[in-house]
């Protein structure tokens, strides 16, 4: 499941040049998993929602992936999601506990009950606000008419592929395929009470670069403590480190792949 302002071409982006000809869909599916990563509405590159588009709400997003697994009659379905995907993550557990065996989450968000991502206060801005939450910050930066005047290529260098910024062909060709973020999802209240009681094993992928919430790349294991609250199947949460900034699928799709796959075997030895 992609996080925001990118589609779910993330997870097949194609880098050759670090082994990863097929992404990391191909590296999951050569390691002998179904694969699948759909493209949330209006998420698809060079598309973008806008107010003439109406409403967005978290349901809509949550009954896409819904139908991907109904559809293909999909049980014991590893969830894995970055981002904010966190948050969809979250609402798909509560609505179809029976298809789903586990979750791996990749920096991502976990909302506590009465939370929206714009108002959980984890992180801070980069080098800017620091008492300003970072989801909020995003929310407004990310969101449509704003993304196109303000999240600049130089933000989206220095936050978001920092590891790779002397790489300028990537970070221009892939800065160039985000699209804003509607901003509805992100402003709505949610109860994920229900998601705390499901017992599921859960990991959480930390990327040990990843400077998008502060300057202190830790921010981001502040929501895998959220994690410990929740029933994790009797198992203690996996957290497994990752060599790779916030858009690791991008930038070290090799290394990312090998640190979803070691998540999926230590939930269940027998994937």
């Amino acid at each position: 499941m992609h996080g925001a302002i990118q589609g779910g071409w993330v997870w097949n982006y194609s880098r050759p040049d670090v082994g990863a000809p097929l992404g990391v869909k191909g590296l999951l599916e050569q390691a002998g998993h179904q694969v699948f990563n759909p493209t949330l509405p209006f998420h698809a590159p060079y598309d973008h929602w806008s107010w003439a588009d109406g409403q967005m709400t978290v349901q809509k997003y949550v009954d896409v992936y819904i139908q991907v697994i109904v559809v293909n009659n999909l049980q014991n379905v590893v969830l894995v999601g970055h981002s904010l995907a966190g948050v969809w993550m979250q609402m798909l557990l509560q609505q179809i506990p029976n298809r789903i065996a586990s979750m791996v989450f990749i920096d991502a968000a976990i909302l506590l009950p009465g939370e929206s991502f714009f108002s959980n206060r984890i992180g801070g801005v980069v080098s800017t606000l620091p008492a300003f939450p970072a989801q909020a910050w995003f929310s407004l930066l990310f969101s449509y008419p704003l993304f196109y005047q303000q999240f600049t290529i130089d933000l989206y260098r220095g936050w978001m592929v920092n590891s790779v910024a002397s790489n300028d062909a990537l970070v221009q060709a892939t800065y160039k395929m985000m699209v804003p973020e509607p901003h509805g999802p992100e402003l709505a209240t949610l109860d994920t009470s229900k998601f705390f009681t499901i017992s599921k094993p859960k990991a959480f992928i930390y990327e040990i670069l990843d400077l998008s919430l502060s300057t202190e790349p830790r921010a981001w294991l502040l929501f895998a403590d959220r994690l410990n609250q929740a029933n994790n199947g009797g198992l203690p949460l996996q957290v497994i480190q990752v060599q790779a900034d916030h858009q690791g699928m991008l930038t070290n799709p090799v290394d990312l792949a090998a640190s979803i796959l070691k998540a999926i075997s230590a939930l269940d030895p027998s994937r």
